[in-house]
């Protein structure tokens, strides 16, 4: 699938026409947006690029490991060699390693920028007293949020 120059100003339009920014600093942050949800849809194909490309390479690497092996290359497919294709393509389902180290990475640094990106966004539209969003909870004091851990307990009380 080829992506054209359109179907990215189709997609930034739809983002502005959605945000409807007011100013040239929400316009930059909602340029911004579309930007990083544009790049998470190119995560989406790279991965399915991927699944298909090494679905594809089902047969040649059959005939490379018959060649490797000894074994006799069918000159015709069988209803047996099908079933033992067929298996082998389903264990491609998910990515290799390398690609899936890939997207997972990128995914996440992406995931974080639109978090930060949103965040930043509705502070400049929401008035005076910005909506504060946690975008990560890393080597957070449990007891700073007003959240109890249930492995805490607290002193009991006698009735």
């Amino acid at each position: 699938m080829i992506v054209r120059e359109e179907d990215w100003i189709d997609f930034r339009d739809g983002i502005f026409q959605s945000l409807a920014p007011g100013d040239a600093l929400q316009e930059t942050f909602a340029e911004r947006l579309a930007s990083i949800f544009w790049r998470m849809w190119r995560v989406v194909r790279f991965e399915r690029e991927s699944i298909t490309a090494n679905i594809s390479a089902v047969r040649k690497d059959y005939d490379t490991h018959a060649v490797l092996t000894g074994l006799d290359l069918p000159a015709e497919v069988t209803p047996e060699l099908k079933r033992l294709l067929e298996n082998m393509a389903v264990h491609r389902l998910i990515p290799d390693e390398d690609a899936l180290n890939k997207v997972m990475r990128y995914e996440t640094k992406l995931h974080r920028y639109l978090l930060q990106t949103l965040h930043q966004y509705h502070s400049l539209t929401a008035g005076s007293r910005p909506y504060r969003a946690r975008t990560d909870i890393e080597m957070t004091d449990i007891r700073r949020i007003g959240v109890r851990s249930p492995r805490r307990t607290g002193p009991t009380r006698h009735h």
